[in-house]
C-alpha cells in the first residue's frame, strides 16, 4: 500500500501542482518588461500558501461532520460512499493537496493584478534591483541576467531533489493524513516549495520548464489560435456597417521541415569541402533551438561556395544563417563585409543582431567589431551601411579603403535602393572588393520581375540562383478588407477615428489572441495610433472581455512601421497595410510568418486591379508573376553616362583615360576626340541646365610600356560651386525636420530631388509612423528638407493626393535622335523619343478614397518659377494608335487605365511615372473632364492619335525600359480587366 501511494499519491499530488502553477504552455511568453513586474509573487506565494492551510484547517470540522453524515445515509448511495472511501482514505495526500492547490490558485488569481500593480511601480522606482532583469540592446526588453539564468537553473535542480525528498518524508517518515484529519505541520514542507515553484516561474520568463528533448516536440503541437471562429467573427463584425472583407480560403499542408532539412544536411555530408562541413555541423547544432526554412539552408551552402544569390523573402531575420556564416568565413581571411540596409531607426537592433549571430558561431565574444559606417572604420570588421548614406558625397568617399577589402556584401529589402536610382549603386558596387579576390553577394526581398538582371548588371556579378517564397505556415487564413467601407469609429459610443484596425483588434481580443501585430507602412501613423488606441482601453475591455487595463492592450498590441522585422513565430496574428498596391503578393509574403497557424489580415485601398485580383484568387496564388511588381532595367542613356562622370568628378580629378572608359559604356556613340572642355560642360549643361560649368583642368605625365614614351595626361575636376550645389539639391538623401528640429531621413529611401514629385505643402502625410503636415520645403548644405508640423490630433481617416502637373516642351527637336520604335501591334505602336521639357506641380487632389475623382477637393499651389524641372533631350515613350480610330475614347480609356496600373507595378516610383495628354484635343469628345484632369497630366504637345508616357526625374531611372519591356503584358492585363469589369459591373471610374 505505502508503494501505491507513493508512486500515485505524489504523482497525482506534488507533480500536478508543479505542472499547475505554471502558465499554460499555449500561452505566448510575456515580454521581459512585462514579466519584471511579477517580483512580489514569491513573497505573495508564503501568504498565499499559510491562509490556504489556514482556511482548510478552520473548516475541517464542518467537513468532517458532512462526510459523517454522508455515511449513515441509505444504502443506495454506496456506490458514493464507497468513491470518497476511496479518495480520502486510500488517497490521503491526493486530497489534501487537491484542496490546498484549489485555494492557492485561487487566491492567486484574485490577487495576481494587484501585486502586479504593486510590482510594476516597485521597479519603476527601483530600475536595476537585484540586476534580474537587465535590457537587450537587440530586442529593446529586458532579459534575465547571465547571473540569474544560473540561479534559476540551480533551483530547478533544487526542485527536483526536494520533489524525491518530499516524496519520500510523505510516505514514511510524516504521512499526510486526509483533508479530514490533516495537521497544519504536514504541510509546511510545501509552502517553501511553492515559493522556489514562484521563484523559478519568475525567472524563467513565463515559459514552463521543460527538458530539452521537449522543445521539437512542443513545436509541433498546434496552438489555440481557431481560424474558422476567427473568420467567422470577421463577417459577423463586418456586417454591422457594411464593411467589405473577403478570404482567401483556409491553406493547409503537413510538410515536416525539420525532417526536411535533415534530409539536405545529410545528402551533403559527402561533399569533400571544409566550409560546407563546417556550416552543416553549426546546423545540426543549432537545429534544437532555430527554425529554417529548407530554401534557407540550401541557400546558406550555396554562399559559401561563393555564389551570388537573390533570396525572395523580405523578412531578413529568416536568413541569419545566410549572412553570419559567409560573413565568419570572410572575417576567418582576414577580410571585412558590408550589410547594406534601409535606415529605419533600427540600425542598433541589426548591429546587436549580427554580432550576437557571428559570436554564436564559434563563441567568441567581442572578437570582432560590427559597427556604422558613419565614422572611423579603422577597428570595423563588418560594416552596417544604410541606404541613405550612399547618396552623400561627403561621407561615402572616406568609405572607399573599407569597402576594397570586402569579400561579402548582403543588400537586405534590395528593391528599396533602387529608389536612390541606379547610378549611385552601380558607383558604390565598382568600389567594394577591389583587394579582395571576388565579392560575393546575397541580396533578399520580395518578388519583383527582373530583380535578378537589373542587379546582375549593377553589382556587376551573375546572380545565379533565385530562391522561391519560402513555404506558408501549416494552417493559414488571410482576410482582405477594403480599407474604403471602414467604419469611421468601430467602439461605440467613441467617436473619434479608430478604422477598421479597431475592429480586428476587437475580435483579436474576444478570441483572447496572446498578440496583435499592426504595421502602419508609410500610410498608417502607428506611433499617433498607438497613444490613441491607449485611451480606449475601458471600452477595449468591455468589448472583448479582457480585463480593462491600458498595460493589457499595450501589451496585446504592437504596433510597428514595418513588417520586414517580423520573426518567425509558431503562430502569429497580423494586420497589415497594402502599401504596395498588390494584396495577394502582401498575402503571399506574411503567410510565412507561422510555423503552425496565422491569420493574415491585409487593408487594402481601392486601387484599380484590387477587385480583379480578387475574382481570380485561383490564379493569383498559382501564378505569382501574373500580377507583380517591376523593377527599373539597366540603362545607360547619355543622360546617366554624364551624371555617372559628374559624380566621379565632384570627387576628385578624373583623367582623360577614364572619361573614355565612361562614355564607351553608354547607348550613344562617341568618339574620342570628343572629348575636351566643352564636351563636359554640355554634358553638365544636359543634367543641371547650367551653361559654362567651371572645369578644372590639370596635367602630368606617365611612361606607356605599349607606346614606349612618355605622355601627357590631361585630368579634369569640377569646381563650380552652382554645380555641386545642384547635386546635393537632387542628388542627396531626402529629409525633414521634425517637431523638435532634428533632421531625419524619410523612411524610404528617397532622392531629394524627388520630393516635388510627391510631397507638396499642405499634404498631411505619416513619417517615420507619425503625423505631420507639409508647412514647405528649406534648402540646406544637405539637400532640400521637407518643413513639417505634428498633426496627431488631426487624424480623421485615411488621406490620398494625387499631384497635378503640367508639361511644356521647348526647343523641339533640337539634335534629338530619331524615333525608335520598340513595340508594334496591328494598332498600337510604342516609340521610344527624346523631348525638351519643363515640368511643373501646380497642386494635387486630396481624397479619402483613391479612386474619388469626382467632389474632390482641390488644392491649387502658388506655383514658383524657380520650381520648374527643366530636362533637356529627356527619354520618353509615345503610345500612338493606329488605322481607323472612329472612337478617340479608347486613346483616352486606354491612358487612363495604364496611368492607374503603375501603383500596383511600380509602387515606390509611382509618383515619378506620369501619362500626359493635350487636354485641347479631347476636351470635345464625351469624357469625363474630372478624370481627364485627375489622372492625367497635360503636354503641349500633338496628341491627336496618342499619349505620352514620361519619367519626372532628372537621372533616367530605368522604369520606362521597364514599361517598354514589359508592354505587351500590361496591355493583357488591360485587356483581362476590361473584359471581367463588363462582365461583373464593375464601378471603378464611377461611369
Amino acid at each position: 500500500m505505502e508503494i501505491l501511494q507513493f508512486l500515485v499519491g505524489e504523482i497525482l499530488g506534488d507533480s500536478s501542482f508543479f505542472l499547475t502553477i505554471y502558465q499554460d504552455r499555449n500561452i505566448a511568453p510575456m515580454t521581459g518588461r512585462d514579466r519584471r513586474n511579477y517580483i512580489l509573487f514569491p513573497l505573495l506565494s508564503f501568504f498565499l500558501s499559510f491562509l490556504s492551510i489556514t482556511v482548510m484547517y478552520a473548516s475541517q470540522e464542518a467537513v468532517r461532520k458532512a462526510y459523517l453524515e454522508l455515511k449513515s445515509m441509505w444504502p443506495w448511495l454506496i456506490n458514493l460512499k464507497e468513491l470518497v472511501h476511496c479518495i480520502l482514505d486510500i488517497f490521503p495526500q491526493a486530497s489534501s493537496m487537491f484542496c490546498y492547490m484549489t485555494l492557492y490558485m485561487f487566491g492567486r488569481s484574485k490577487l495576481s493584478e494587484k501585486f502586479v500593480y504593486f510590482g510594476k511601480g516597485f521597479m519603476e522606482a527601483h530600475e536595476d534591483f537585484g540586476k534580474i532583469y537587465v535590457r537587450d540592446e537587440l530586442s529593446n526588453d529586458y532579459v534575465l541576467s547571465k547571473k540569474w539564468k544560473t540561479i534559476a537553473n540551480a533551483l530547478k535542480l533544487f526542485i527536483a531533489v526536494n520533489l524525491f525528498y518530499l516524496a519520500v518524508l510523505h510516505t514514511g517518515v510524516m504521512n499526510i493524513q486526509n483533508v479530514l484529519f490533516f495537521r497544519p505541520i504536514e504541510l509546511f514542507p510545501t509552502v517553501y516549495l511553492t515559493a522556489l515553484f514562484e521563484a523559478v516561474n519568475y525567472l524563467d520568463n513565463g515559459v514552463p520548464v521543460r527538458w530539452r528533448w521537449l522543445k521539437k516536440r512542443n513545436r509541433e503541437i498546434p496552438y489555440n489560435m481557431k481560424l474558422r471562429k476567427i473568420r467567422a467573427l470577421c463577417l459577423k463584425e463586418a456586417s454591422k456597417d457594411k464593411s467589405v472583407v473577403t478570404f482567401d480560403g483556409s491553406r493547409s499542408h503537413e510538410l515536416e521541415f525539420c525532417k526536411e532539412i535533415r534530409e539536405i544536411i545529410k545528402n551533403y555530408e559527402e561533399i569533400d569541402d571544409a566550409r560546407i562541413q563546417y556550416l552543416l555541423s553549426y546546423l545540426k547544432r543549432q537545429s534544437g533551438e532555430l527554425f529554417f526554412h529548407i530554401s534557407c539552408v540550401e541557400t546558406a551552402i550555396m554562399l559559401v561556395q561563393g555564389k551570388s544569390i537573390f533570396y525572395a523573402t523580405p523578412f531578413y531575420y529568416d536568413v541569419g544563417i545566410c549572412i553570419f556564416f559567409p560573413i565568419y568565413l570572410s572575417l576567418l581571411r582576414k577580410e571585412k563585409a558590408v550589410i547594406l540596409i534601409e535606415d529605419t531607426g533600427n540600425l542598433k537592433e541589426i548591429i546587436a543582431w549580427v554580432k550576437k549571430g557571428i559570436e554564436e558561431i564559434q563563441d567568441l565574444v567581442d572578437f570582432w567589431n560590427v559597427d556604422l559606417l558613419d565614422g572611423s572604420v579603422e577597428q570595423t570588421d563588418v560594416g552596417i551601411l544604410p541606404f541613405q548614406i550612399i547618396n552623400q558625397q561627403d561621407k561615402v568617399y572616406w568609405l572607399d579603403e573599407f569597402l576594397d577589402k570586402v569579400s561579402f556584401a548582403a543588400v537586405l529589402e534590395a528593391s528599396d535602393i533602387l529608389a536612390g536610382g541606379q547610378e549611385a549603386v552601380a558607383a558604390l558596387a565598382e568600389k567594394v572588393g577591389r583587394k579582395t579576390p571576388r565579392c560575393t553577394w546575397f541580396l533578399c526581398d520580395k518578388n519583383a520581375e527582373s530583380m535578378v538582371d537589373l542587379f546582375s548588371h549593377l553589382l556587376n556579378s551573375e546572380i545565379k540562383y533565385v530562391s522561391a517564397t519560402p513555404y506558408y505556415a501549416k494552417k493559414t487564413m488571410l482576410a482582405y478588407w477594403n480599407t474604403e467601407s471602414e467604419p469611421f469609429s468601430p467602439w461605440k459610443p467613441a467617436k473619434r477615428y479608430l478604422g477598421v484596425e479597431a475592429r480586428i483588434a476587437e475580435i483579436a481580443g474576444k478570441e483572447h489572441i496572446s498578440h496583435l501585430i499592426w504595421y502602419g507602412e508609410d500610410v498608417m501613423p502607428v506611433y499617433d495610433l498607438q497613444w490613441i488606441f491607449g485611451q480606449y482601453y475601458d471600452l477595449y475591455g468591455k468589448r472583448t472581455g479582457e480585463k480593462p487595463y491600458q498595460m493589457q492592450l499595450n501589451s496585446r498590441i504592437s504596433f510597428e512601421i514595418s513588417g520586414n522585422a517580423n520573426k518567425l513565430e509558431t503562430e502569429q496574428f497580423l494586420l497589415v497595410e497594402d502599401s504596395n498596391c498588390n494584396l495577394f503578393e502582401l498575402g503571399r509574403q506574411f503567410a510565412t510568418r507561422a510555423q503552425e497557424k496565422i491569420f493574415v489580415n491585409i487593408l487594402s485601398p481601392d486601387y484599380m486591379l484590387r477587385d480583379y485580383m480578387k475574382s481570380i484568387k485561383d490564379v493569383m496564388n498559382a501564378d505569382p508573376k501574373y500580377i507583380t511588381q517591376f523593377v527599373p532595367l539597366p540603362v545607360n542613356t547619355m543622360r546617366n553616362v554624364a551624371l555617372r562622370l559628374i559624380r566621379r568628378m565632384l570627387e576628385g580629378e578624373i583623367s582623360e583615360e577614364e572619361i573614355w572608359e565612361f562614355l564607351k559604356k553608354g547607348e550613344e556613340d562617341v568618339k574620342r576626340e570628343f572629348i575636351n572642355l566643352r564636351y563636359l560642360q554640355k554634358l553638365i549643361n544636359l543634367v543641371f541646365n547650367i551653361d559654362d560649368a567651371e572645369i578644372s583642368i590639370n596635367f602630368g605625365s606617365e611612361f606607356s610600356n605599349q607606346e614606349k614614351e612618355i605622355k601627357q595626361i590631361i585630368y579634369y575636376r569640377i569646381v563650380d560651386e552652382r554645380v555641386k550645389k545642384e547635386f546635393r539639391k537632387y542628388f542627396s538623401q531626402a529629409s525633414y525636420i521634425d517637431e523638435i528640429g532634428d533632421r531625419k531621413y524619410i523612411g524610404k529611401l528617397m532622392l531629394a530631388g524627388h520630393l516635388e514629385q510627391k510631397y507638396m505643402k499642405g499634404q498631411q502625410v505619416v513619417l517615420n509612423g507619425k503625423y505631420y503636415v507639409i508647412t514647405g520645403k528649406n534648402q540646406s548644405e544637405y539637400g532640400q528638407e521637407l518643413l513639417v508640423r505634428r498633426a496627431s490630433d488631426q487624424i480623421y481617416g485615411r488621406k490620398y493626393y494625387r499631384q497635378l502637373r503640367r508639361y511644356f516642351s521647348f526647343d523641339k527637336f533640337d539634335e534629338i535622335p530619331s524615333q525608335k520604335i520598340v513595340f508594334r501591334s496591328h494598332q498600337v505602336v510604342l516609340k521610344r523619343c527624346h523631348i525638351n521639357l519643363n515640368a511643373y506641380s501646380y497642386g494635387y487632389l486630396e481624397m479619402d478614397s483613391w479612386n474619388q475623382f469626382y467632389n474632390e477637393n482641390r488644392i491649387l499651389g502658388q506655383f514658383k518659377q524657380e520650381e520648374t524641372r527643366i530636362y533637356r533631350r529627356k527619354e520618353a515613350l509615345q503610345v500612338e494608335f493606329t488605322g481607323k480610330m472612329e472612337n478617340k475614347r479608347l486613346i483616352y480609356w486606354t491612358a487612363i487605365m495604364l496611368k492607374e496600373t503603375f501603383c500596383t507595378f511600380y509602387p515606390q516610383y509611382y509618383h515619378l511615372l506620369d501619362v500626359a495628354v493635350n487636354y485641347k484635343e479631347y476636351r470635345e469628345y464625351e469624357i469625363p473632364q474630372e478624370l481627364l484632369t485627375v489622372i492625367l497630366s497635360h503636354i503641349d504637345a500633338d496628341t491627336t492619335r496618342s499619349f505620352y508616357i514620361l519619367e519626372d526625374s532628372r537621372e533616367d531611372m530605368g522604369l520606362l525600359r521597364s514599361i517598354e519591356s514589359n508592354f505587351t503584358k500590361i496591355m493583357k492585363i488591360i485587356q483581362d480587366y476590361v473584359k471581367w469589369s463588363k462582365d461583373n459591373g464593375d464601378n471603378y471610374f464611377g461611369k
